[in-house]
């Protein structure tokens, strides 16, 4: 399932005026709850940087 506004995940870049979230999954134990992993299916992508993420503004790389 997705977040009440959307997919909850990393963005990237899908073209010049556009990005894309990736969807974020997560492996738990099934005995305890606990997190075991975090991935995503499409590592492929141009990944937006933290920079750009906390300016709200593409960064040049």
């Amino acid at each position: 399932m997705t977040a009440e506004v959307g997919s909850v995940g990393p963005s990237y870049k899908a073209g010049v005026l556009f990005h894309g979230t990736e969807p974020l999954y997560v492996d738990l134990c099934q005995a305890c709850g606990t997190v075991v992993r975090l991935y995503v299916k499409k590592t492929e992508r141009k990944w937006m940087t933290g920079q750009f993420m906390r300016s709200g503004k593409p960064s040049d790389d």
